[in-house]
């Protein structure tokens, strides 16, 4: 009935087949292998964050005969489409998200090192925990003015050289731009009035930083080996 954390991570499976029996799919159980298609059973009710992360050659997800799932275009959502669950790296470099979507989902698009472009409509409130880690070929992104929570490492080693954080945005987490070689340029909206830990940890490329007055606090490491010139 369940399918733990890191299960089958890196077993170099190319296909798998989930009985009607499993209901929990742990995180990151299947991530990193060579599977192409994945098919839920239709008990299935709990899917860890990037529990298929990493399968490069994964066009679709199927849960037809699920009742907790749903796709569309072989994207997989929860059943309303409010949800954004997780993203299949050979359905395309470019994509636009439907404004049914209030959230992506932890690790929805992490590890797609062949996206390029996003767009967020102004319906998304929260972005979860690695959701665009390690998207090396993502060059930019606009960030809605509806969002209001940004995660754990969201954008730790993206590819994009600027970003604006919206004045709607008012929680983030630890690292969430860390290790962006590219970027130079942040424009930290009024409504986050803390800098995280390890926010811009080896972000080399980020020579500058103007501290906004409504930040009161910079948390530990938030700089740490940015390679900055100058901060005011």
């Amino acid at each position: 009935t369940e399918i733990q954390q890191c299960a089958f991570s890196g077993a170099g499976l190319t296909s798998i087949t989930i009985p009607n029996s499993v209901t929990t799919i742990g995180t990151d159980a299947f991530s990193r292998n060579n599977i192409t298609t994945i098919t839920l059973g239709s008990s299935v009710s709990s899917i860890g964050a990037g529990a298929f992360a990493g399968n490069l050659n994964l066009s679709a997800y199927i849960a037809s005969g699920n009742s907790h799932f749903s796709t569309l275009n072989g994207v997989l959502f929860n059943t309303n489409k409010t949800t954004l669950i997780a993203y299949p790296p050979a359905a395309g470099a470019t994509y636009t998200v439907p404004n049914t979507v209030t959230t992506i989902g932890g690790g929805a698009f992490q590890g797609l090192t062949n996206l390029t472009s996003i767009t967020l409509p102004n319906s998304v409130t929260t972005l979860g925990d690695n959701a665009f880690a390690e998207t090396s070929s993502l060059t930019s992104i606009t960030l809605p003015n509806s969002l209001t929570t940004i995660g754990q490492t969201v954008f730790a080693s993206s590819g994009f050289s600027s970003i604006t954080i919206p004045d709607s945005v008012t929680t983030a987490g630890f690292g969430f731009l860390q290790t962006n070689r590219n970027l130079t340029s942040v424009t930290w909206g009024s409504g986050l009035t803390y800098i995280p830990t390890c926010t811009f940890q080896n972000s080399g490329g980020l020579a500058t930083f103007t501290i906004p007055n409504t930040v009161t606090e910079i948390q530990q490491c938030a700089f740490s080996g940015a390679g900055l010139t100058s901060i005011t």
